[in-house]
């Protein structure tokens, strides 16, 4: 029997360069911590499988004093293992002195058994997720199994224990060429994991910023696809939990069951803005609720039984977010095109690439042993790129609701105006047609009254005359107000006639005079333009006679490039506190203004004039189709 020595443990050391040359040191090999150029990767091995022997080893007399297996079986490339073929004996008949002999994919517990050829004693190197970083023989996060010069070039015999599903490969590295390759690898995936933490950092404070939970959905999906890469490197036990090596199984575990749901819900998201059917985004909640219960399947009974219950899921939720996305482009929906893209160029390469790693002999052919990251990365660029797409359609969005009302801000303000006009022109119909006819029937009387008192020496004649002369101003100002009401000289004159008779009547009836002057080489306005723009400087005008306290002011009425512009300016006493447009202040005047002229697309301002006075400046756009200034109009004189 031989004589069993106990393993040397590697130092811990601060440095994790040093750490590693350490490690290959106290293996009997010298290395340089970074050596330039390119590492190598490593060569394939064929193991034998042991198909009959002793699966519990407690010591190494145990195992190697006689063979531990039969290994009558052909080599192999590779070798799959899981809850019924574990723990399994291999068998390495390949010289492994001076080298370090990796496993892919992460395993639970590796034990590799080597004789010593000065002393022939068996001593072991011991790898696994389920080993604390200090009972590994080499504290790298990869499965590695170093081997020192000291090993005869006898077979060596590895034990492996892995009760959930995996293919492994195993390959032979030149201890010098090891150290470099981890060293690369080490700082390529600490580059990586900056990079999509910052994408992590960016989707979060995106969804503060606008809370919009599709980002925070995003940020969950990306960690928990970190939590997995960490896993599958190795990192995890080494780095993250080293003192309970075991927790690694139940932390991707959950990070599988996160990743499948928050996943799923955030693809429904980005589809429910979309013409997706709904009965596809009922489906998409499957994973939502299947995901929690495959977890709970690993926390009651051996974790590789949760595993296998979430790589089902995982399938499940693959499935129907290729369906939907797919239902959604046929249906021409942007969004299920915009997600696509990432999903087609690093989702399912992503997930392609841990299924050849953990579960096909094919493993991953010519990629890098940061595959994994790099897909992560680009994975989560390319999807945070679509859902800042999603934040500019947001903005169109809001913008078009915007528009949309303001539209209907304006039409409600165009149907009260217009009501406004109509209700005015009826009533003003009504006082001609009725009040004025019946006190003009009344006039008549009285003044055939009076001239029948004069005939026959009538004592109230006078009486009579006075009350003949009141129904005749009675009538004078029901006509006025009919006028104003509605100005029936725009039906006849047409815009510029009837402003040229307004301000007739300002001069005739009120004691400021006002000079109106009219540049139009244009079309006037008409319709209901022309007649809002009428009604802005009739209450332009009128502001004059009952606040201005002015005796002369100026209109001017240019239309001309597209645009009609009003500008009115007395010598008064100025605005005062009376209108303030930007806060909307003043009468019912400076409201109707306002609101006319934005309904026709213009801008006003009122300020102080260059006489002290009042200014006025309306400006609006003139429509196509107003009414030609030399145009053939009816110039009949108002009733």
């Amino acid at each position: 029997m031989f004589e069993q020595t106990d393993v040397r443990r590697v130092p811990r050391c601060r440095s994790r360069r040093s750490a590693l040359a350490h490690a290959l040191t106290g293996c009997g090999v010298v290395a340089a911590a970074a050596i330039p150029g390119v590492a190598t990767a490593g060569a394939a091995l064929e193991v034998r499988v042991g198909v009959v022997g002793v699966n519990d080893v407690t010591d190494v007399s145990a195992c190697c004093t006689a063979p531990p297996a039969r290994f009558d079986g052909a080599a192999l490339a590779t070798v799959a293992v899981g809850p019924h073929s574990s723990p399994q004996w291999l068998r390495i008949d390949a010289p492994l002195a001076g080298a370090v002999l990796t496993i892919r994919p992460v395993v639970d517990r590796a034990t590799l058994y080597w004789r010593d050829r000065t002393s022939g004693r068996w001593e072991t190197s011991v790898t696994g997720d389920h080993v604390s970083p200090g009972g590994r023989t080499l504290a790298v996060p990869e499965m590695a199994l170093p081997v020192p010069e000291v090993a005869d070039n006898g077979p060596v015999y590895l034990h492996v224990e892995q009760p959930s599903f995996a293919v492994l490969r195993f390959e032979r590295h030149a201890s010098g060429e090891y150290a470099v390759l981890q060293t690369r690898r080490l700082n390529v995936d600490l580059l990586l994991l900056g990079f999509v933490l910052a994408i992590v950092g960016y989707n979060l404070a995106v969804s503060t910023l606008i809370r919009d939970r599709v980002f925070l959905l995003n940020a969950i999906t990306i960690l928990s696809m970190i939590v997995i890469a960490v896993y599958l490197a190795g990192y995890g036990p080494l780095y993250v939990w080293p003192q309970w090596p075991a927790l690694g199984d139940q932390a991707m575990n959950l990070a599988m069951a996160i990743g499948n749901a928050s996943g799923a819900l955030m693809v429904r998201e980005q589809l429910a803005r979309g013409d997706t059917h709904r009965a596809w985004l009922r489906v998409l909640l499957a994973p939502v609720a299947l995901a929690p219960l495959a977890w709970l399947a690993g926390i009651v009974g051996p974790y590789h039984v949760g595993r296998h219950a979430l790589l089902v899921v995982g399938v499940l939720t693959l499935t129907t977010i290729v369906v939907a996305l797919a239902h959604g482009v046929v249906r021409g929906d942007r969004n299920a095109r915009l997600l696509s893209l990432p999903f087609l160029l690093a989702m399912l390469p992503a997930v392609g690439t841990a299924a050849l790693q953990r579960l096909t002999a094919a493993g991953t052919p010519g990629l890098p042993d940061h595959a994994f990251g790099a897909f992560l990365a680009l994975e989560a660029l390319l999807f945070s790129l679509v859902l800042a797409a999603r934040m500019r359609g947001a903005e169109v969005d809001r913008r078009a609701a915007d528009a949309a009302l303001l539209d209907a801000r304006r039409d409600a303000s165009a149907r009260i105006l217009r009501a406004q006009d109509i209700e005015r022109q009826r009533f003003a119909q009504d006082l001609h047609d009725s009040v004025g006819q019946r006190l003009l029937f009344l006039i008549n009387r009285l003044y055939l009254l009076r001239q029948d008192a004069a005939r026959q020496g009538f004592a109230g004649q006078a009486s009579v005359g006075d009350a003949l002369d009141d129904a005749t101003d009675v009538l004078d100002g029901i006509r006025r107000i009919s006028r104003a009401i509605h100005p029936a000289t725009f039906d006849h004159l047409g815009w510029r006639g009837a402003l040229e008779s307004l301000v007739e009547a300002m001069n005739r009836d009120t004691t400021v005079h006002c000079t109106a002057t009219f540049d139009i080489v244009a079309d006037e306005p008409a319709g209901e333009t022309g007649l809002h723009l009428y009604r802005i400087a009739q209450e332009g005008l009128s502001n004059v006679v009952r606040h201005a306290d002015a005796t002369h002011c100026t209109a001017h009425f240019t239309c001309r490039n597209g645009w009609v512009r009003l500008t009115i300016e007395d010598d008064g006493v100025g605005t005062g506190d009376r209108a303030d447009p930007a806060a909307g202040s003043g009468g019912l005047g400076i409201v109707s203004i306002d609101e006319r002229t934005r309904l026709l697309g213009g801008h006003w301002s009122i300020g102080p004039g260059a006489s002290g006075g009042t200014r006025l400046e309306v400006s609006v756009p003139c429509p196509r189709g107003a009414v030609p200034r030399n145009s053939d109009l009816s110039r009949s004189p108002a009733r």
